[in-house]
């Protein structure tokens, strides 16, 4: 390591040490802000255990700021002086190349999460043989009985609202992620019938990114913060969409979802029992691959927008008592 690197990282250290006490443990994860979603189960279980001073590093601290089993939200890129941000001109400081081993150092437990590997150059993921969120807390040295969702419960408290229609959150795509899948991806127009459909019956509201295309019927709120979206998301009776992050701050926040899954991968790894999850196993399913498909994704344009309506309308005839219910998983040695 870079020597001028090293004392950027023991300035940050020491500035994180005075502020927020010494940690017992810190977590965290490099990849999508909906794998990072995830981690926060992996923290609920750690604190169910034995409560710590447990330290969170992302990429997105104010989705996570004033969660109960996180009480230390800090960014995985910073500045040296201690600042969040780092000053104009100046390299920020990487967490884990940096911190870490400070925090070693200290006695801290540090754990880099992960869930699932991928075959280099391979154009897929290695299969998961285990939920993700078990592969999680797996990685942290945990064992026994877990439950399997992440949650946001800072964000997830909406007051009631009276209204006479159903409030339905939607997307349109998943290709605005951080580390998009196209494999993943519904078709657009596909989308679009969903959205003018329950535009008869329904509120709907979409969010996402600003590059998602827009649909029809829907109240445009792509862009809102990630904070912002969550409680958006909570006051919605129910969300559509995909495979992605906007499915797990749906999981989060307690709010019944239709997702489209197709046939990439298993929904029983990935995804929440709680949901609909639209599904179709064609005999290349689940492929696990990232963009590549030789078969023309037979698996997502067998799902009709027809098929994705009805879901709905049954979803919303189920009374749905909140918190959803959890699955639970046994977490026995590796």
């Amino acid at each position: 390591m870079n020597p001028l690197y090293h004392v950027r990282g023991l300035l940050r250290w020491r500035s994180l040490v005075r502020e927020h006490g010494r940690p017992e443990t810190i977590i965290y994860f490099y990849g999508g802000i909906g794998d990072q979603l995830l981690c926060t189960a992996v923290a609920r279980e750690i604190q169910k255990r034995k409560r710590r001073n447990l330290w969170f590093f992302t990429h997105a601290p104010e989705l996570f700021s004033g969660h109960p089993d996180l009480p230390v939200v800090l960014p995985l890129m910073a500045g040296a002086d201690g600042h969040d941000r780092p000053a104009q001109g100046h390299t920020p400081v990487r967490f884990d190349l940096a911190i870490v081993p400070w925090a070693r150092r200290s006695g801290a437990t540090v754990h880099k999460l992960f869930y699932q590997g991928y075959v280099m150059g391979g154009d897929r993921d290695i299969p998961l043989r285990e939920p993700a969120i078990a592969a999680l807390c797996r990685s942290a040295g945990l064992a026994g009985e877990i439950e399997l969702r992440p949650s946001l419960p800072h964000l997830a408290d909406a007051p009631p609202v009276r209204r006479e229609r159903a409030r339905i959150a939607i997307q349109s795509s998943c290709l605005s992620a951080r580390f998009p899948i196209p494999n993943k991806q519904w078709a657009i127009a596909s989308m679009e019938r969903v959205s003018t459909a329950l535009a008869q019956f329904a509120d709907v509201v979409q969010l996402g990114g600003t590059a998602d295309p827009l649909l029809p019927g829907a109240q445009d709120l792509r862009g809102l913060s990630l904070s912002a979206s969550a409680q958006e998301m909570a006051r919605c009776d129910l969300f559509v969409g995909l495979v992605g992050f906007l499915m797990h701050l749906a999981r989060a926040v307690d709010c019944p979802a239709v997702i489209i899954y197709g046939g990439r991968e298993p929904a029983e790894f990935t995804g929440y029992s709680c949901n609909s999850n639209l599904a179709s196993r064609p005999p290349c399913s689940p492929c696990w691959r990232y963009s590549t498909c030789d078969f023309d994704r037979v698996c997502l344009s067998a799902i009709t927008p027809e098929q994705v309506v009805e879901s709905c309308r049954a979803k919303l005839t189920q009374v749905a008592s909140r918190p959803l219910p959890a699955d639970r998983f046994e977490l026995g040695p590796n």
